[in-house]
């Protein structure tokens, strides 16, 4: 009898697929951000991101392990706005996924102003 349940619970384990739940972007950079979510439900073996500009462009992928509930994006274009998606994917399939949107910042221009007697530094945001 312990054998029959000790099989059962593994094959609900197996079967249930879910999806991520909270999709947060923080640290937003010029060239990253960092997404985070909370964990689907289930045995899941890797997480499958897309991020793709709202404005149009390539649609690029990543996949992080199963017990990973973060990724720091990298290489994106400043002032760029991204359609992103995560999904959890399982042994029988992927889930649904978790859509939201973040945003790079602008560039960041910074004038040096040096004489001998001062240092001016001026910060101009684009």
């Amino acid at each position: 009898m312990k054998l029959t349940s000790i099989c059962f619970q593994h094959l609900l384990t197996c079967a249930v697929r879910g999806n991520p739940r909270n999709l947060r972007v923080s640290d937003a950079t010029t060239s990253t951000m960092k997404l985070s979510w909370g964990a689907a439900p289930g045995k899941v073996q890797q997480y499958f991101i897309t991020y793709t500009p709202v404005a149009g462009g390539e649609t690029k992928e990543v996949t992080v392990k199963g017990d990973t509930t973060s990724k720091v994006l990298k290489g994106l274009d400043q002032a760029t706005r991204y359609a992103l998606t995560v999904s959890a994917l399982y042994a029988s399939g992927a889930g649904e996924a978790l859509s939201g949107e973040g945003e790079t910042l602008e560039g960041n221009h910074l004038l040096f102003l040096y004489s001998h007697s001062f240092i001016c530094l001026m910060l101009r945001v684009s």
